[in-house]
């Protein structure tokens, strides 16, 4: 790999540098086009479904249609520009000479049983495998599982490689070959002792995981990759640790990250002497990259987001915030007669959620959906509130009272208000709920030296809608 050497015409380029476009891809809500103007403010350029290609119960990525999105977004960079993608942390791809091989499946497709057996197998805990993968979760080793379906599924058992499908786009825009270091990790191939995980699970050795360098470019102060005249690329990373930047700005140590999926989150620093253990693991707690250096300890709550969605539209398609109107007089009754859905109930597909909980209140009661939004509401601040608890007991540290929070439900009043009512301070950031772009573009313009920090480089993105 050659890596960039930051000449004086690109230092004097990235002076220059007032536009970043970023592209994310949500876990189930498809993939947006943000501009972020220098001193100006943002503006959403386009929001697009994902047409996933079915076959059976497989999803398969249509692989030529995110070719000419990204072919699209790369004709769109002006000089002066900086592209800057962010996706969820979990897809691979099978590559032969810097092409793909076959089909690409989607990470949702490899059942959890599969990937359960396949630990089951090796004779290792999960604990002792987090620990080898650099303390991410067992069941969030994603490429080896991926491999493993892909092979089963495709039946080709030639020896390939496998990266990350963020290093591919990276790849895709700028033609140069590297792994971007926070998503190498949070996949659970970052670390020197994640070789012998992949010996454990591939006996024959018919896949070279991660055959790239670590790119240097994402972390030594350099513009990004050129990609187009006097326009660069920052490589694709892990959209959840990009919200995250967001919710540190604050300074505050813990926090509650929110979408799709939702969690808790806490800030470890140097000198907090904060190590990982087996106590951590078992309160299901992963130390998470940070981009640009750092770790997050973060815990899973739910994938609780699509019931939400599903349960406000229940009798018709309605905004988020009529959503919150309807649930708000009733979230005190939720709060006190402690309205809290079963674990069962929760890990319900969305469909069945709705049907089995609008039973509850009576299908005929005018106020069935804000009496069960409200209860919705109250069960995601409670699963909040003591997931704060669990992770800093764990953490050998004081629970907190002051937290921040980011994701879509920084903008629902009715789960803020019941996250106040269980005796949590919450702080909501500039870009709360546009905290993925945010963060990225961000951490663009401090990559882009632009920025001595992350909140600094926030500033210099006014969270004001551009209309111009």
């Amino acid at each position: 790999m050659v890596y960039i050497e930051k000449t004086k015409e690109e230092s004097v380029m990235s002076s220059k540098i007032n536009r970043i476009l970023v592209l994310v891809f949500g876990a189930t809500t498809g993939v947006t086009l943000n501009e972020f103007v220098v001193g100006k403010g943002f503006r959403l350029l386009w929001s697009r479904e994902i047409p996933w290609v079915m076959d059976g119960k497989v999803y398969l990525w249509p692989i030529t249609w995110l070719c000419d999105l990204l072919t699209e977004v790369k004709a769109m960079a002006r000089p002066g520009d900086i592209i800057t993608l962010a996706m969820w942390g979990a897809d691979v791809v099978h590559i032969a000479d810097g092409g793909l091989v076959g089909k690409v499946i989607h990470y949702r497709s490899v059942p959890g049983d599969f990937a359960e057996k396949m630990i089951v197998d090796s004779g290792v805990s999960e604990y002792e495998l987090s620990r080898l993968m650099g303390n991410v979760h067992a069941a969030s080793y994603q490429a080896v599982f991926q491999d493993a379906f892909w092979r089963l599924y495709t039946g080709n058992r030639n020896r390939l490689q496998a990266i990350p499908m963020a290093d591919w786009m990276t790849y895709k825009l700028t033609g140069q070959k590297g792994h971007d270091q926070s998503m190498l990790h949070n996949q659970g191939q970052g670390v020197e002792t994640s070789a012998r995980v992949n010996q454990l699970f591939d006996s024959k050795n018919l896949t070279e995981f991660a055959p790239w360098n670590r790119c240097k470019w994402s972390y030594n102060g350099l513009v990004a990759l050129p990609c187009t005249y006097n326009a660069y690329v920052v490589p694709c990373t892990h959209d959840s640790p990009l919200a995250r930047l967001v919710l540190a700005s604050t300074g505050l140590k813990a926090g509650v990250w929110t979408g799709s999926w939702y969690g808790v989150n806490f800030v470890i620093k140097e000198g907090d002497n904060i190590i990982p253990s087996e106590r951590t693991h078992k309160a299901n707690l992963v130390f998470e990259a940070m981009p640009g250096g750092g770790v997050s300890a973060i815990s899973n709550i739910g994938m609780h987001g699509p019931l939400w969605k599903a349960l406000k539209n229940a009798r018709g398609e309605i905004s988020y915030a009529q959503a919150a109107e309807m649930a708000m007089p009733h979230i005190n009754w939720a709060f006190v007669d402690k309205a809290i859905f079963t674990d069962e109930i929760m890990g319900l597909d969305p469909v069945k959620f709705v049907e089995r909980v609008m039973r509850i209140f009576g299908i005929s009661n005018p106020n069935a959906l804000g009496l069960t939004l409200a209860a919705l509401a109250n069960t995601i601040a409670v699963s909040s509130r003591n997931g704060l608890a669990d992770a800093a007991k764990a953490l050998g540290i004081p629970c907190p009272t002051d937290i921040a929070i980011v994701g879509g439900f920084a903008e629902n009043r009715v789960i803020l208000e019941a996250l106040r009512l269980h005796g949590l301070n919450v702080t909501i950031p500039p870009f709360a709920g546009l905290a993925t772009q945010a963060g990225a573009a961000a951490q663009a313009l401090f990559l882009a030296g632009k920025a001595k920090s992350i909140k600094e480089a926030l500033g210099m993105l006014p969270d004001k809608v551009l209309t111009e």
